[in-house]
């Protein structure tokens, strides 16, 4: 379920290995909550083809979720804007993370270039 859930819209191809991640029991009640679940690790889709357009996952696929699923197109509705909401929001954090990081240590630099007996 957890590769269903983070597939990207790929099938896997080579050799696997497993992922020393597990997801927790709570996740697992429905496919739509490993797909919340997953949506917190993904990264904000890119452009793939030549065309400029993209494949879209399972989980933004109506007819993918009526047929193997049985979720009705109200609540595919509601599950892709929830996982859009999701990803971006934690896009957001992790860049803001990421800057907060690289801010220090900026300034750490700085202050070991300061500290630094001059030659």
């Amino acid at each position: 379920n957890a590769y269903c859930g983070d597939s990207g819209g790929g099938v896997p191809h080579g050799g696997m290995i497993p992922s020393k991640f597990a997801i927790a029991n709570k996740h697992l009640g429905t496919q739509q909550s490993v797909w919340r679940w997953s949506a917190a690790y993904q990264q904000e889709r890119q452009p793939q083809n030549q065309d400029g357009t993209t494949s879209n996952p399972a989980c933004m696929e109506y007819d993918i979720l009526r047929e193997s699923f049985g979720i009705s197109r109200s609540e595919a509705d509601t599950l892709i804007n929830e996982v859009k909401e999701t990803i971006e929001s934690s896009v957001a954090a992790r860049k803001a993370e990421r800057e907060s990081l690289l801010t220090r240590i900026n300034r750490q630099i700085e202050r070991d270039r300061e500290t630094r007996p001059r030659v």
